[in-house]
């Protein structure tokens, strides 16, 4: 492109009028008009001014082509958003990429959104099951254990959408396995002593579901050497 193409170019992209441009350089706007048409050329030192101005080197003003160098520095700003994007789908960086906070926050609030619908719904479910059991079949108890399965899904839900740990996922989901495990382990116990009255040794579930705790962090947590 010739200096007139890429003069024109430069005072376009930035928002400049010719009589805004000629007022900085000192000159009246019919100079500009001329410098654009390619019917004049500016002094050196205005030439000067217009690369610090638009940012440009000297030979790319007079024969380079800027509309291509622009294009490339906006294809390389498309392609790092792209990537920052992506990093933060996948969850690599999020807690300490500063790049990426906006990208990040938009992720993890969708998912914090879907996490607390989900919880919602299946609390809600769980009300209406045991106020149906309860009022029609008159099966308050032990109907209500229903809602230590809800707890369990909503530990699940809470786990594996809203967490923003930088944890491998095997940990993650050790992590949500023990608490399945834990509160199972709560409902076996009061199912066997409301239904059937043994308390005792029902409370060795408890102790069982720490032992299979422990193999679980164990298994999750061992790293090869």
């Amino acid at each position: 492109m010739s200096f007139a193409d890429n003069l024109q170019y430069l005072r376009k992209k930035n928002k400049i009028t010719q009589e805004d441009l000629a007022e900085s350089l000192n000159v009246s706007r019919q100079s500009v008009s001329k410098w654009e048409t390619g019917e004049a050329y500016p002094e050196t030192d205005k030439l000067i001014i217009l690369c610090d101005k638009f940012g440009v080197t000297l030979d790319e003003l007079l024969r380079g082509d800027v509309t291509k160098e622009t294009e490339e520095i906006t294809n390389s700003q498309e392609e790092k958003a792209e990537a920052v994007k992506s990093e933060c789908e996948n969850q690599t960086a999020c807690s300490s990429c500063g790049a990426c906070e906006k990208g990040c926050g938009e992720v993890h609030s969708k998912r914090t959104a879907i996490g607390a619908a989900i919880s919602s719904a299946t609390m809600v479910l769980c009300a209406i099951i045991y106020l149906c059991l309860g009022f029609a079949l008159n099966l308050w108890h032990p109907t209500w254990l229903v809602f230590l399965g809800g707890i369990i899904v909503c530990i699940w839900t809470g786990g594996l959408l809203e967490d923003e740990s930088n944890k491998p996922l095997k940990e993650k989901i050790g992590g949500l396995v023990c608490g399945t495990v834990m509160i199972s382990s709560a409902l076996i116990f009061l199912s066997i002593g409301f239904i059937c009255g043994i308390w005792h040794p029902t409370w060795i579930v408890f102790v069982i579901a720490v032992g299979i705790c422990g193999v679980i962090g164990t298994l999750t947590n061992y790293k090869k050497q």
